[in-house]
């Protein structure tokens, strides 16, 4: 065959079409995320609570009916389905839709275009997935919002029934195409809008040869939309129904500046001025091969990129939710004349071989226009290490536990990172041994998250720490490694100090001061310093525990009055407790103590800012000493 090419009419079934191109659509995601961004290949870790979903959805009481009252019900019953494949594989099961979507959408447009499957087709897929997975909040976000890929999974799906509809005007191939596409939207809205501008054209197009028949695939796309909103509605969606506080962050602004401008945002996210203009010459490509050959799929395919920018309307109306990941979205459909380049086969050799290279050194030059864009995602990626550091260390702790029938209590400490599984208790139940274990979770913000107590899991403020019931304690660093982990009676013991100035039980509730003062005396262990606890302070600040942090600044200043660092983070204390008095004494202190020869610019500009608050920067004593903890 020429070019390897294999016509459309050969017996390569289209299933077995579909399984190839989502083959190669996974060979290029590994290559993409190794060598482009972020430069290693761990697609299968967590970075965000919502990843433990599944987990919890499957582990918890309950049944997947249950979810039918739930916003979003199809997405939340996928969820609880695929949690039973663990995290890992809940994780795989939306990447393996990502891949199948590609292929799918792929091969729609192959045979819209009537594009033969062979060598240049796969050579433009590819640069088409190279485009798709090096878009700049695809590893970071197309995963978390896997409900768009579900819903945009189940939109392709509906075509075929309509596809049988128009082929053999069976009323039953019309109530599928309609069943799947109200599924597709209640999993999520998002391609709504695209879907129904897509069949819109098509009612252009075909109306003609009956406005009614030509009408059916936007009219019941537009019932389906219109029911799965309702049925969120009932379900009193927050993501749907809006709110009327203007600072929530589903308030719906209808307002056309506001819309544009949201909406211009995500373009700019979306699209680099490299892969923009690739874009437009796909669309050029497309226009020019089909014009005359085909002026319907010519028209389609120049009009796919405003079905992909439709995609990010829904998210265009809530600017206080704006999050550049959902830019990704439309990438699907932006990208996608992008596979039109061989159309351009019958001009020549040579013109096709220049388009594709040119194409193709575009490509992968464009990650370069994005650089600003990856480095937005270094927290994401920052968490996503904590995750994974914190999931292997849980691991090992609960491989270790007792198996007996009697309930252990646990301590868990130093999760003061923003996302972990405790937050989902029952998805825990993926780890051994954990049935029968009771954790109590150290929470260092203002009030306790509230959780399923069925789950074993409780979330208390550290005053309520009493280390006298627990088994065991796991203390965790920022980066959810672990520090140290005490399982009896003996362990707890050797921790016990008396040199510290304050109860040893707060190094197992704060466990980063142990990285300052160290589990036990030890031979040679030094007293602690007025250094140890200016370190002290910023950690126990850092856990929010600003009185203990004050008490541990006080001391510091007791053992080096002289330095004026425990006074200026001291003030700094004091400010963020509202004590504007002392924190104004104690910055005007460190102004006092300063190197005249090189002062500090700080120390001054702090005492000033409390100055124009307060009284000219009097000194005046407040008669308060910092408390103990």
């Amino acid at each position: 065959m020429r070019e390897s090419e294999i016509d459309n009419k050969s017996c390569w079934p289209a299933i077995a079409k579909i399984t190839f191109l989502t083959v190669i659509a996974f060979a290029v995601h590994a290559l993409v995320l190794r060598f482009v961004y972020p430069g290693y290949y761990k697609p299968l870790w967590p970075n965000h609570d919502d990843f433990y979903m599944p987990l919890q959805l499957a582990n918890s009481p309950g049944n997947l009916l249950a979810y039918l009252g739930y916003p979003r019900p199809v997405g939340m019953m996928f969820l609880g389905a695929i949690g039973h494949l663990g995290l890992h594989g809940s994780i795989f099961a939306f990447l393996f839709l990502i891949a199948l979507n590609c292929a799918m959408v792929a091969e729609a447009f192959r045979r819209i275009t009537k594009i033969r499957m062979g060598v240049p087709f796969i050579a433009s897929f590819a640069i088409y997935l190279y485009l798709l997975f090096s878009q700049p909040y695809f590893y970071t976000f197309a995963i978390h919002d896997g409900f768009s890929q579900l819903s945009f999974c189940l939109l392709l799906l509906s075509v075929i029934p309509l596809i049988n509809y128009y082929g053999n005007r069976s009323h039953l191939s019309l109530c599928a195409f309609f069943i799947v596409a109200t599924l597709a939207f209640l999993t999520k809205e998002t391609y709504g809008l695209s879907a129904i501008f897509l069949a819109s054209i098509w009612f252009v197009a075909k109306r003609k040869e009956g406005t009614i028949q030509a009408a059916i695939p936007a009219m019941l796309t537009g019932i389906a939309l219109v029911a799965a909103l309702a049925i969120n509605s009932l379900n009193k969606s927050p993501f749907t129904g809006g709110s009327k506080s203007a600072d929530a962050p589903y308030h719906i602004v209808l307002s056309p500046s506001s819309v544009m401008g949201e909406w211009w945002r995500y373009l700019t996210d979306g699209l680099n001025p490299l892969t923009g203009a690739i874009v437009i010459l796909g669309v050029c490509m497309s226009i020019i091969a089909l014009r005359r050959k085909s002026p319907l799929a010519a028209t389609m395919v120049a009009l796919l990129p405003v079905a992909g920018v439709l995609s990010w309307l829904p998210t265009s109306l809530l600017p206080n939710h704006h999050y550049p990941g959902y830019s990704w979205n439309g990438a699907y459909i932006i990208f996608l004349p992008i596979l039109s380049m061989n159309l351009l086969a019958r001009k020549g050799w040579l013109l096709r071989t220049g388009i594709f290279s040119a194409m193709a050194i575009a490509a992968a030059y464009s990650p370069a226009y994005s650089a600003g864009a990856y480095k937005k995602n270094d927290w994401t990626l920052l968490q996503e290490k904590t995750e994974i550091n914190l999931l292997k260390a849980l691991a090992k702790l609960t491989r270790n536990m007792p198996t007996h029938k009697t309930p252990s209590h646990v301590l868990v400490s130093g999760i003061d990172f923003p996302f972990s599984p405790f937050k989902l208790p029952f998805s825990l139940r993926i780890f051994p041994n954990v049935n029968n274990v009771l954790f109590d979770v150290v929470h260092y913000g203002e009030s306790e998250p509230t959780v399923d107590p069925r789950a074993g899991v409780t979330f208390i403020h550290a005053n309520d720490v009493a280390l006298s019931k627990y088994q065991a304690v796991w203390a965790f660093r920022s980066d959810g490694t672990l520090i140290t982990s005490l399982n009896d009676a003996s362990d707890f013991a050797e921790l016990k100090r008396d040199d510290l100035g304050f109860g040893s039980e707060n190094l197992l509730i704060y466990p980063k001061l142990l990285n300052v003062f160290g589990n036990s005396p030890g031979k040679g262990r030094h007293k602690p310093n007025g250094y140890d606890y200016l370190k002290c302070g910023s950690v126990l600040a850092s856990y929010n525990d600003l009185a203990g942090a004050e008490a541990c600044l006080g001391m510091s200043i007791k053992d080096i009055p002289s330095n004026p660092y425990p006074y200026f983070y001291l003030g700094k204390i004091q400010e963020d407790q509202g004590k504007t008095c002392l924190a104004r004494e104690s910055y005007g202190k460190a102004v006092e103590l300063d190197d005249p020869k090189s002062p500090n610019p700080f120390f001054d500009g702090a005492l000033r800012r409390l100055s124009h608050s307060g009284t000219n920067g009097a000194t005046t004593s407040c008669g308060q000493t910092p408390s103990d903890f």
